[in-house]
């Protein structure tokens, strides 16, 4: 039995139409994919009440193989982008663990950012 790939989409609150148009897009081609259970999709809305956002965060981020950043003026502000484990997931990424791939969905200075590639 094939282990399921899991992709983690991390968003500012700010962007969530954004993240909406990406899950309506993604939708349709990765349906089957999905109905198989060999991808699964995980962004923060997901937590349940009561949980622990920043744990369950954590776990899901762990578990991940692909993590979709939503680049925005918002996502570089927050407190994630500069973190111990954003510097721990770019080190997972360039040993061939992960994939980070970042998506531009509002103009921003980000040539800096730690996620960028060359």
């Amino acid at each position: 039995m094939s282990k399921t790939l899991e992709i983690v989409i991390s968003s500012a609150k700010e962007d969530e139409r954004f993240l909406e148009m990406l899950l309506r897009a993604l939708e349709g081609p990765l349906r089957p994919l999905k109905q198989k259970r060999l991808i699964s999709l995980w962004d923060e809305r997901e937590i349940r009440p009561g949980a622990v956002t920043k744990q369950e965060f954590q776990k899901h981020l762990q578990n991940a193989r692909v993590i979709l950043l939503l680049i925005s003026a918002d996502f570089m502000s927050t407190d994630f982008c500069d973190s111990d484990e954003m510097q721990h997931l770019i080190r997972r990424h360039e040993a061939g663990a992960i994939h980070i791939i970042p998506i531009l969905v509002r103009e921003t200075y980000w040539e800096a950012a730690p996620f960028r590639s060359e």
